[in-house]
């Protein structure tokens, strides 16, 4: 039996495919107006680059993408402990000057008071706290409702207790709707823009995109390897050996024992992000005009579960790193050391509007003064309406948070309204904050065995390399599988470009293959496909070779399990 996914899957269908991005039938809506200056918002306009993604190519072309950066929506964070009026939102650059002198030796575990920021790992875009040359703009795409208008960000006033403190909390919250895309684009600055010109070369493109259990995450890049970036220099500047830099770079990108180890540590937050990796700094490429070319002219591609170089003592680097003035990614760029995936990047974003007491034992004493910035999972955006700022804490005003006016005329945001910003529509809680919503389909539960192994069935791997020619790669979910992986023992499964992977499930369990909807379809929720059935993911023809995607089963959350491999030959 086929199963055959939909181009457009209805909201009211409780479906993991449900959140892909409908952005032609929200074009009935005007325009969404973004707070960046027009004439900034040009120039990123102008700057984005190709994409293989389809559906964020549609977010970066909708009229309904509502773009910011941290100098049109500051960056903000909540105060409200009820029993200590007034409260309300303010600025995160004033935070550690309205704190009590008694209690400043706690805050300067969060904020670091000579740059006027939030410590690492939530001072800014992870990897850029020691960056120069770049900038970051932020883009939140909302999913299209029935009658084509954006579904809202919900908001709604939360009262919890904070653990040992005897107090309470009136906190803002908010959930974005299933099937929002937010993400941000590093540039790489050039300083060498001006009238009609352009300074921004696009480096990177994170995305989140909302899920009823949770978000998924990717980031698009140029040049996901360095055998990829090596390629393209040796294409573009067939040459190169007789320039002495550019030999001296594509020998460094061919070498994979170039890597320095690198450690990310919040040593003044303790159980926050601890990683130990890696950094491969690329030498001075001494040609600007090709540095220009290789960012501008190269599509985007998925750099999901992806070493950028693998060392022979088993180091990896995640992305290219330079101390070069102009490089492909900005100079002291330190993303290398974080790998792309869910489990990576929600050790920082599953405490976006944590109360600050219940980081670590040493910050008992700052109950008074507020959360970490941000909500359901994400640090840049916020409701807040900025002109009510002033009146943080001024005794004429209890509670200075007020709605973004901009943002409810817009339809970007609304306060919450029981069954209307509810399933399936709406993730039933805060990301990080809450569990699995009940209705879901839960996966087969695995045997476990003395000593805490999980019962799974071993067979050899079943990597299949089709002849040249073939038009189909059929795989099978072997019988037993159940929550291991799909293809036994880490192997993937090889397929050319144009070629359609064809799964077939021989297990008694039925399957949902979890992807970024690249490349191909997020398998429906609402249907697994089961034992005797198939599901064919068609491989685009113009996707590049050494593409690689390590999927899962959707049930199981993680590609540590019920892992699924593809690499395009």
């Amino acid at each position: 039996m086929k199963r055959l996914l939909p181009l457009t899957i209805a909201l009211a269908a409780t479906s993991c495919a449900q959140v892909k991005q409908d952005v032609n039938s929200a074009q009935v809506q005007d325009a969404v107006s973004s707070p960046i200056p027009t004439d900034r918002l040009q120039a990123l306009k102008a700057a984005l680059p190709k994409v293989a993604y389809p559906t964020l190519a549609n977010v970066f072309g909708s009229a309904q993408t509502f773009w910011y950066d941290h100098a049109s929506m500051t960056p903000s964070y909540q105060a409200s402990i009820t029993q200590s009026p007034p409260y309300g939102a303010e600025t995160n650059e004033k935070w550690f000057n309205l704190i009590a002198d008694s209690v400043q030796p706690t805050g300067q575990h969060f904020y670091d008071t000579s740059i006027n920021r939030w410590r690492f790992p939530f001072g800014t875009t992870a990897g850029t706290d020691n960056a120069q040359n770049h900038k970051v703009f932020n883009f939140l795409a909302l999913p299209a409702g029935a009658d084509g208008k954006v579904l809202p960000v919900a908001i709604q006033p939360k009262e919890s207790a904070i653990p040992g403190a005897g107090f309470t909390s009136n906190n803002w919250g908010w959930v974005y709707p299933n099937g929002t895309i937010i993400g941000e684009m590093i540039f790489v600055t050039t300083g060498a823009g001006g009238a009609g010109g352009s300074d921004l070369l696009p480096s990177e493109i994170r995305i989140r995109t909302r899920y009823p259990n949770g978000w998924s995450v990717n980031i698009f890049r140029p040049f996901p390897t360095a055998a990829a970036l090596s390629a393209a220099v040796k294409a573009r500047r067939p040459a190169y050996k007789s320039d002495a830099k550019l030999s001296a770079l594509v020998a460094a990108l061919d070498n994979n024992d170039t890597l320095t180890a690198k450690a990310l540590h919040a040593t003044n937050l303790p159980n926050t992000f601890d990683q130990d990796g890696a950094l491969d700094i690329l030498p001075d490429f001494g040609d600007a005009a090709l540095v220009k070319e290789l960012l501008t002219q190269t599509t985007f591609i998925s750099a999901y579960g992806t070493a950028w170089k693998t060392a022979s003592n088993g180091a990896k680097a995640f992305a290219a790193s330079t101390d070069a003035a102009l490089s492909i990614v900005p100079t002291h760029y330190e993303g290398g050391v974080i790998e792309v995936s869910e489990a990576s990047c929600m050790r920082c974003h599953k405490d976006a509007g944590r109360h600050l007491t219940t980081f670590d034992s040493i910050s008992h004493d700052i109950v008074l003064y507020g959360d970490m910035w941000g909500r359901d999972g994400i640090f840049s955006f916020h409701p807040f309406d900025e002109t009510q700022y002033p009146m943080f804490w001024n005794s004429g005003t209890t509670d200075n948070r007020r709605m973004n006016p901009a943002l409810v005329s817009q339809g970007l945001i609304a306060s919450f309204k029981a069954g209307v910003h509810t399933a399936p529509a709406y993730p039933t809680e805060e990301s990080g904050l809450g569990v699995t919503p009940s209705n879901l389909p839960q996966p087969q539960q695995q045997t476990v065995l003395p000593g805490g192994q999980t019962q799974q069935q071993q067979q050899p791997p079943t990597t299949t390399t089709p002849p040249a020619n073939a038009k189909m790669v059929e795989v099978r979910i072997a019988a037993g599988t159940g929550s291991g992986d799909w293809i036994k023992n880490g192997g993937a499964v090889h397929a050319k470009p144009g070629q359609t992977i064809r799964i077939w499930n021989d297990d008694s369990q039925g399957h949902v293959l979890h992807t970024n909807e690249e490349p191909c379809p997020h398998g429906d929720v609402s249907a697994p496909f089961q034992k005797g059935e198939y599901y064919d993911c068609e491989i685009p023809a113009d996707l590049p070779s050494g593409t690689k995607y390590n999927w899962w089963d959707h049930y199981l959350g993680s590609p540590s399990r019920g892992g699924f491999r593809i690499v395009i030959d």
